[in-house]
């Protein structure tokens, strides 16, 4: 019953040293339009959560406003229901941490412009001395007061996804793996997807050779 997440994002590029690999969506919002309809079209049938960002908070993934992410999220979520129907499950905002500004923000404006969120996503992945535990009530307070608020009804949000957990310090730490899935499910995500990091000599620990990253190259 897993399914793939669709990053958006992933597939159109990001801002570089020397700008983005295409315009940003803000400057063009046409041609993000056919980009996510081709996108959506080339997937038909296929039992996917659609997000539409990668951490729009950070400025290596994102250099507009969260405003214009905002937009960004708005076209592409229409574009994903006039192709997929009304069944799409589409996701944001995908921000780096939990920030509510940013997860409010979006409820607030898609209860305001009239689009859906279906799953509200975040990454939760621990840098430094932020507590593993605080990961349930993260997922307890965003339940509470936006997905399971009646004043967001007609947003339509209905599951909660980790998009990445598990910070780089973290990814062969066994006891932290497990402290990770266990607050998740203490918290009650719907679900939630592993974060990759290279690993020691710069090689991918979610790409073959490992088992789940968990193994780095050497053990294998």
């Amino acid at each position: 019953g897993a399914r793939y997440v669709v990053v958006l994002s992933d597939l159109w590029g990001y801002p570089r040293e020397t700008g983005y690999t295409r315009p940003p969506p803000y400057a063009d919002y046409d041609a993000w339009a056919d980009f996510v309809r081709r996108t959506a079209e080339a997937n038909r049938g296929r039992r996917l959560v659609w997000e539409i960002w990668n951490e729009p908070d950070r400025p290596e993934f994102w250099r507009g406003t969260r405003e214009q992410y905002q937009e960004t999220y708005r076209v592409a979520e229409r574009v994903l229901r006039q192709v997929l129907g009304s069944s799409a499950v589409v996701a944001g905002p995908g921000v780096g941490a939990y920030r509510w500004a940013w997860l409010q923000g979006l409820f607030d404006f898609c209860r305001e412009r009239g689009c859906r969120v279906d799953a509200l996503t975040w990454h939760e992945l621990q840098y430094g001395n932020v507590s593993i535990a605080g990961i349930a009530g993260h997922v307890r307070a965003a339940r509470a007061q936006l997905v399971d608020d009646p004043a967001y009804a007609d947003v339509g949000a209905r599951e909660i996804q980790i998009t990445e957990y598990g910070g780089p310090d973290d990814r062969l730490q066994p006891g932290e793996q497990l402290g990770y899935l266990y607050y998740l499910e203490r918290g009650g995500a719907d679900g939630a997807a592993r974060a990759c990091w290279p690993d020691p000599c710069g090689r991918p620990t979610c790409d073959r050779l490992t088992l789940g990253g968990l193994l780095d190259h050497r053990t294998m």
